[in-house]
């Protein structure tokens, strides 16, 4: 429905413009969807993985920091092996969960994550895993996925790595999240690679998102109440200090927007 209140109806051979925008161009900028058909795809076997490196493995900073590297930067490597990974990453603790090997069992997935835990063992960074198989996604989502808290408040941008980014130097952007996180900012990471299923698509997602490596929000916790000027404050921190450490690092990224632009301050 267009904001007009016109039904429509719009596929690749009706009103293909709109078609072509609300795949990825913003359905709430143009219209708002109510009926949708959408493509399935049967059910296949996933395995996981869980890995953690916080303060009870170590109080070394660099050492910790040396754990995140040896994650983040096989970013690429994971995603062109189809797979996904969701951490979180704040002040000394580095949660993975899950690594997820779509199609894999739990001895394919350990087989493909060997050089992950290659680095971590040879640097002698301290960790704790588990690794699990099952049917289907679905029960890896339910079983291995947490559950969001509600209710925070915060300021949030983000901001997506190409795999062109990482050619430049994993270790900058390893260094651009230590400054994120030293600056207070809590992430919300995502190991994913859009471009591997289909590389080219023609839609209105912006054309980085096709060869994405890694995909990360950025928090700073804000009360709803505060003063303003501690809103400009916290502002300037997201969006000048720990989002350009993050711009700076990858001219061929994206920002991210989707869940910022119901803010009165922009901060991507």
């Amino acid at each position: 429905m267009t904001a007009s209140g016109q039904f429509l109806t719009a596929n690749a051979g009706v009103n293909s413009d709109l078609f072509w925008a609300l795949k990825g161009g913003g359905p709430s900028t143009f219209a708002a969807v109510i009926s949708v058909t959408v493509k399935t795809h049967s059910e296949q076997p996933t395995a996981g993985i869980i890995l953690n490196i916080n303060n009870t493995h170590t109080s070394n900073t660099d050492t910790f920091w040396k754990g995140f590297a040896a994650l983040h930067d096989l970013s690429p490597y994971f995603v062109n092996n189809g797979m996904f990974v969701y951490y979180e990453l704040s002040q000394g603790r580095l949660h993975v969960q899950p690594i997820v090997g779509p199609n894999m069992t739990a001895a394919r997935i350990n087989e493909v994550a060997k050089p992950l835990f290659d680095t971590l063992k040879s640097q002698n960074i301290p960790y704790s895993t588990v690794t699990k198989e099952f049917p289907t996604f679905f029960d890896l989502y339910i079983d291995m996925f947490e559950d969001e808290g509600a209710a925070a408040s915060s300021l949030t941008g983000g901001r997506l790595f190409t795999k062109r980014d990482f050619e430049l130097g994993a270790a900058n952007i390893v260094n651009a999240y230590k400054t994120a996180v030293s600056n207070g900012a809590f992430i919300i990471g995502h190991i994913v690679g859009p471009g591997y299923g289909a590389y080219m698509v023609d839609n209105a997602v912006h054309p980085a998102w096709r060869d994405g490596a890694s995909f990360s929000i950025t928090s700073l916790s804000l009360a709803g109440n505060a003063a303003w000027s501690e809103k400009r404050r916290v502002q300037n921190i997201l969006t000048n200090v720990v989002g350009s450490a993050l711009r700076v690092v990858s001219p061929f990224g994206a920002a991210y927007v989707n869940e910022v632009r119901s803010f009165l301050l922009v901060v991507c």
